[in-house]
């Protein structure tokens, strides 16, 4: 019982530097926030039409995106994935 009280006691010690160590270096420390889910589906192409869906994003030099081809069934008919960084 000793020892686990003397690793909790430790845990918190470092618990605490790490907090004041954050606040000596000006770390802002923000709460999360959660956001509703954005709903999305797919649509039925026109028939003989074909339905892409695209998606990209990037960060600094780094992008990166996605993309679907379907058929009016909905059938995968191909995909592409592409990064650069």
């Amino acid at each position: 019982m000793r020892e686990l009280c003397n690793i909790l006691s430790l845990r918190r010690i470092a618990w605490l530097v790490n907090n004041q160590l954050l606040l000596a270096l000006v770390v802002a420390l923000k709460p999360i926030i959660y956001m509703k889910p954005l709903v999305l589906f797919w649509e039925k192409p026109p028939t003989g039409f074909v339905a892409h869906n695209i998606n990209g994003d990037s960060k600094g030099n780094f992008v990166a995106g996605v993309g679907v081809f379907r058929d009016v069934a909905g059938i995968l008919l191909g995909g592409l994935v592409c990064f650069s960084g």
